[in-house]
């Protein structure tokens, strides 16, 4: 008895006889439908077998008739195609356990070409995916289930490419994207319910490059950053929103160069310098008029030399003092008239 034999055999069993007309049956392997028997009639008598693996036919025996097939798994219709050739060609509708089309695609050749659109349960649809020769290729738009789009796009081969945008459920826009060869390439754009701009930046290669800016909802700004390759290299800090109040230069996600920092009416409140993320050089804090509070020397992130400290009642300087490796060594304080006055020796311990 041959293979095609035997599975008539088995399907008869399982199934207790067949409709006539042209129909065919799914047989799970191991219980997905991904990786199935498809078992062709023509009337009663089956006619060929199909063994699929993740989709993919791998074998066929004998000969599929040409017409519409109702196809079906453990006795539910799952769906109707349209053969010619031996092979899918036209209209394809796939259905849920509840009878509700799940989807509708076109093939030419087995290979889906042209619009499959797919629906829940209820009926309601969720995605359109343009086809090309078996792979997504063009306009692609998936729905809430409401009907109100979600998210539209372009793919080509199976890849973003062009422009990508998300909506919120009200039909405002909450993302805008552009993606080339399924990277994030040129700028990404982000925005409230309300349609309000939030975010800015610009990639390249799926990377950031470039500036990116967030904002609060009423559209201040919130935090700039400078990128190169997906690494931030300068950072513009705003508190409150709108206010500058912190800027520095960063290199390995560590602050490296100039960092300064403001106070809300935007006089500098201090500025130093930094090397690895560590401090690097002089430090200066400032007063409220602009004049010098502190001025102290750092190496690798350790005071380090002499800082002087200044009075806000007089301006003059009010106390100097020697630092080594973080620790005092020298104080030397200074009267009212800025005439230094005594010095200290601290030893090291």
């Amino acid at each position: 008895m041959n293979r095609l034999a035997c599975w008539l055999g088995l399907l008869w069993l399982i199934s207790g006889g067949m409709a006539q007309g042209l129909t065919y049956q799914y047989v799970a392997k191991i219980g997905s439908e991904n990786q199935l028997t498809q078992l062709f009639y023509e009337g009663k008598e089956m006619v060929a077998v199909r063994y699929y693996d993740n989709g993919n036919v791998i074998k066929e025996e004998g000969q599929v008739p040409d017409g519409i097939h109702i196809g079906q798994l453990n006795g539910r219709i799952i769906e109707e195609s349209t053969y010619a050739n031996g092979k899918r060609n036209g209209k394809t509708v796939k259905y849920h356990d509840n009878n509700a089309i799940k989807s509708t695609s076109f093939y030419v050749g087995d290979q889906l070409e042209g619009v499959m659109t797919q629906y829940d349960a209820n009926g309601g649809k969720l995605s359109d995916v343009t086809y090309q020769n078996g792979v997504e290729h063009g306009t692609y738009s998936a729905y809430f289930p409401t009907g109100a789009i979600s998210r539209r796009g372009t793919l080509q081969k199976g890849a973003l490419e062009g422009a990508y945008t998300t909506y919120y459920e009200s039909g405002v826009t909450k993302n805008h994207r552009m993606y080339q060869r399924n990277q994030l390439d040129g700028p990404n754009e982000q925005y409230n319910p309300q349609g309000l701009l939030i975010q800015r930046a610009l990639y390249q290669q799926g990377q950031l490059h470039g500036l990116l800016q967030q904002f609060n909802d009423k559209g201040l700004p919130v935090i700039d950053a400078l990128f190169e390759s997906g690494n931030m290299i300068q950072r513009w800090v705003y508190q409150p929103p709108g206010q500058l109040h912190l800027m520095e230069s960063l290199q390995n996600n560590r602050r490296q160069g100039r960092t300064v920092q403001y106070r809300e009416n935007g006089d500098m409140e201090w500025e130093g310098y930094y090397a690895d993320g560590l401090k690097e050089g002089i430090e200066t804090h400032y007063f409220n008029d602009g004049n010098p509070a502190q001025v102290i020397r750092y190496t690798k992130g350790k005071k380090d030399g002499t800082a002087l400290y200044f009075s806000d009642k007089t301006g003059y300087l009010e106390m100097e003092v020697g630092w080594q490796d973080d620790k005092k060594r020298m104080v030397t304080r200074y009267l009212e008239n800025g005439t230094k006055g005594i010095t200290q020796l601290i030893p090291p311990y």
